[in-house]
C-alpha cells in the first residue's frame, strides 16, 4: 500500500475501518481529520515515519501487532468521541503487541480525552510525551518494554499514569510537571534512574516493583498518599519537598510504608514543612535505612516487628507520636526532636522499644504522655529533657492500677539510665517510682491504716533524703 492509497482508506466516513497485513513503505503524513468510528491497524508494517498532525482523530486509533521501522508521532491532535464498541477499553490511542524501532512521540498540544495505553509486550525504543492532556483518561504502560528514552513532560491526566504488570524500563525515567490522579509503579522493573520533578498528583504508589538505580522525587505536590509496599530499591530513594535552585515547592501529605527493601537509604528531606500523617508497619519484609530529616509530622504511627530496618527521625518534630504493638529488635533513633502545635501527645502502648535511641529530645514539650503495657528498660538516651509526672497517663483515674503503671514506667526508666551511668536522672526516676509506690499502697487501704502502717514508716525514712536527691533534710533531722 502506497501513501495515497493509505490516506484514501483511513479518511473514509462511516463505521470502523480496519487495515490488516499491509506494508507501507512511504512516509505517512496525516493532515486531515478522521471521520470513521474508529481506525484499527492489525499486523501492519510501517517502513518509514508516520505523522498525525493538527487533526481530530475522532474515536481514536488502535495498533495491534504492528511494526514501525522508524517513528510515529502525534502533533497537536485531539480525540473526544466515544463508541462503546470501539472504545470498550476506555482509551483513544491503543498500542498492543507493537514494536517501534524509532520512537513514539507526542508533541505540541495533544488533547486525547481518554488517554493512551501501551500493552501486551510492546517494545518501544524511545517514548517522549510533551503537553498531552487527557480529561477522562490516563497513560498506561502495561507488560511492555521501553529501551532508550522515557520522558513525560508538562502533561495532565484525569486518572493514573502507570507502569505495571511486568513492564521493563531500561532507560532513565524522567517525569516533570505532571498532573495526574496518581503515578503508579507496580510489578515492574526499572533498570535506570527515576527522576520525578514538580507537578501535582493525588498519590504516588510503589507496589511490588524493582528499582536498580536511584529514585529521586523533588518538589512534587502529593495531595493524598505516598505508598511503598513490597518494593525492592537497590540504591537511594530520595524525597525532597523544596527545590531551592528552581524556587519550586512540593507537598507530602501522607506516607504509608509497609514492606520494602532499601539497598542504600530511603530519605525524606522535609525542609520543615508539615506532613499530615506517617504510618510505618515494620516486619521482616521491611529492610534498610529510613530517614526523616527536618519534617513536621502531625500524626505518626509506628507498629509491627522491626527486625531489619533502621528508622531515624533527625531534627523532626511531632504533634502526635504513637507506638502501637511495636517490637523493636533493630534500631529506632529520635534525634533533636520536640513537639509542635497544641494537643501534642506521645503514646506508647503494647510496645517494646528495645534499644531505641533518644538523643537531644525534648519529651517535656508534649502535653500528654501515655505509656501502657510497654518495655522501656533498654532505651539509650543522651541529653533528654524528661516529661513532668503530671503529664503521664492523665486519661486514667487515680487508682491503684494507675499508680502501679506509673511505678513500673519509672522503674524501667531508672534501670535504663542506671546502666548508662546517668546517676542524676536515674535518682529522679527512683524518687518518682517510690512516690508512685506510696500512692499505690495508700490507695489500696482504708484511711486509718494509712496512718498506722509499717509501709508508711519505711517510705517516710526513704523520703528523708528524697531518695538520695536531698541531703539537707536528714542533716536537719
Amino acid at each position: 500500500m502506497n501513501k495515497l492509497q493509505f490516506l484514501k482508506e483511513i479518511t473514509k466516513s462511516g463505521n470502523q475501518i480496519t487495515i490488516s497485513g499491509e506494508a507501507i513503505s512511504d512516509q505517512i503524513d496525516v493532515l486531515v481529520n478522521l471521520n470513521s468510528k474508529g481506525l484499527c491497524f492489525k499486523e501492519c508494517v510501517f517502513e518509514n515515519d508516520v505523522y498525525f498532525e493538527n487533526i481530530d482523530i475522532s474515536y481514536g486509533i488502535k495498533f495491534i501487532n504492528c511494526t514501525f521501522k522508524k517513528s510515529i508521532a502525534f502533533n497537536n491532535c485531539q480525540a473526544s468521541k466515544f463508541d462503546s464498541k470501539f472504545n470498550f477499553d476506555n482509551y483513544h490511542i491503543y498500542f498492543k503487541s507493537v514494536k517501534i524501532d524509532g520512537g513514539l512521540y507526542f508533541n505540541g498540544n495533544n488533547k486525547i480525552e481518554r488517554g493512551v495505553i501501551i500493552s501486551n509486550k510492546s517494545v518501544i525504543n524511545k517514548l517522549q510525551v510533551k503537553s498531552l492532556l487527557s480529561d477522562k483518561g490516563g497513560f498506561s504502560v502495561i507488560d511492555s518494554t521501553i529501551e532508550k528514552q522515557f520522558d513525560i513532560n508538562q502533561s495532565r491526566f484525569a486518572i493514573d499514569f502507570e507502569i505495571s504488570e511486568n513492564s521493563i524500563i531500561n532507560s532513565m525515567i524522567r517525569i516533570e510537571k505532571l498532573t495526574s490522579s496518581a503515578i503508579v509503579f507496580s510489578d515492574s522493573n526499572c533498570n535506570n534512574i527515576v527522576h520525578i520533578w514538580s507537578g501535582e498528583i493525588n498519590s504516588l504508589i510503589f507496589n511490588d516493583g524493582y528499582f536498580k538505580q536511584d529514585v529521586n522525587v523533588k518538589a512534587v505536590s502529593i495531595i493524598d498518599t505516598m505508598t511503598i509496599f513490597g518494593t525492592d530499591f537497590k540504591k537511594n530513594v530520595s524525597f525532597k519537598i523544596q527545590d531551592t535552585t528552581n524556587k519550586t515547592s512540593g507537598k507530602l501529605t501522607k506516607i504509608y510504608i509497609e514492606s520494602g527493601k532499601f539497598g542504600e537509604q530511603f530519605i525524606v528531606n522535609g525542609d520543615n514543612t508539615q506532613i499530615d500523617e506517617l504510618s510505618i508497619i515494620t516486619s521482616k519484609q521491611l529492610e534498610g535505612d529510613i530517614y526523616f530529616n527536618s519534617c513536621e509530622l502531625l500524626k505518626t504511627k509506628i507498629s509491627g516487628n522491626n527486625y531489619r530496618s533502621n528508622i531515624v527521625f533527625n531534627h523532626s518534630n511531632f504533634n502526635r507520636l504513637n507506638f502501637d504493638f511495636f517490637y523493636n529488635y533493630s534500631t529506632l533513633s529520635i534525634i533533636s526532636a520536640k513537639s509542635f502545635n497544641e494537643n501534642s501527645e506521645l503514646s506508647i502502648a503494647h510496645t517494646n522499644l528495645g534499644k531505641s535511641h533518644l538523643f537531644n529530645t525534648s519529651l517535656n514539650t508534649f502535653e500528654k504522655i501515655n505509656i501502657y503495657h510497654s518495655v522501656l528498660s533498654e532505651i539509650i538516651t543522651a541529653n533528654v529533657k524528661w516529661f513532668d509526672d503530671k503529664k503521664l497517663n492523665t486519661n486514667t483515674s487515680p487508682c491503684s492500677h494507675h499508680f502501679s503503671y506509673k511505678k513500673e514506667i519509672y522503674r524501667q526508666l531508672k534501670f535504663a539510665l542506671e546502666k548508662q551511668g546517668d546517676r542524676i536522672a536515674s535518682l529522679k526516676f527512683k524518687a518518682l517510682e517510690m512516690s508512685a509506690f506510696k500512692r499505690e499502697s495508700f490507695s489500696k487501704v482504708k484511711w486509718y491504716k494509712r496512718i498506722l502502717n509499717i509501709d508508711r514508716f519505711i517510705l517516710w525514712v526513704g523520703q528523708s533524703n528524697n531518695f538520695g536527691q536531698n541531703w539537707l533534710k536528714p542533716a536537719l533531722l
